[in-house]
């Protein structure tokens, strides 16, 4: 079984978390999803974030992660633990999800690790409200080139769920080719 391990990334409420669940639910393939601030949320939890997302709260998970990124590549090293447990035990998952917001880490991770994919989920602008963001996480998004580019359409989960499917077919085909 070839693994795959694709780094996803969008605005916020652009249906990332959404997009993996139902790629699982369509796929029926063994999944997992990650996030380079899982462990920064733990922090931020510590220090008292009360979990919602907000605009402050989301400068400060940016600011956290850059604070933390600087003094030892927390975010880093978590996300590269995942990757080798994944890719090196025996275990039922097939894919894998990271979500990576800055263009540094996504270049990194693809340099480093063979066959890891990008993928932008771009929210339909008829369907959401224009927001600006005062972090870098959530401005510099646009700020790299990824492989693939998913319209989430925001109004009908069929039509995302066809979204998803073909994009499940359009890798099927790349592995059937790889081999």
């Amino acid at each position: 079984m070839q693994k795959r391990i694709f780094i996803i990334n969008g605005e916020p409420h652009s249906g990332k978390d959404m997009f993996v669940s139902c790629f699982k639910c369509i796929t029926h393939e063994p999944t997992i999803q990650v996030s380079m601030i899982d462990k920064i949320k733990q922090v931020a939890k510590t220090l008292g974030w009360n979990e919602i997302k907000d605009l402050k709260s989301r400068k400060f998970l940016s600011d956290l992660k850059d604070i933390t990124d600087e003094y030892n590549n927390y975010s880093m090293n978590y996300i590269e633990e995942k990757i080798v447990k994944f890719l090196n035990q025996k275990n039922p998952n097939k894919y894998m999800f990271i979500h990576a917001r800055s263009p540094y880490d996504i270049e990194y991770l693809k340099n480093k690790y063979n066959n890891i994919q990008s993928i932008l989920i771009v929210r339909d602008k008829d369907t959401v409200d224009e927001v600006i963001y005062d972090n870098h996480a959530d401005k510099d998004i646009y700020d790299y080139t990824y492989d693939y580019e998913l319209i989430n359409p925001g109004d009908s989960i069929k039509k995302y769920n066809e979204i998803i499917m073909n994009f499940y077919e359009s890798i099927k085909e790349d592995e059937k080719e790889d081999k």
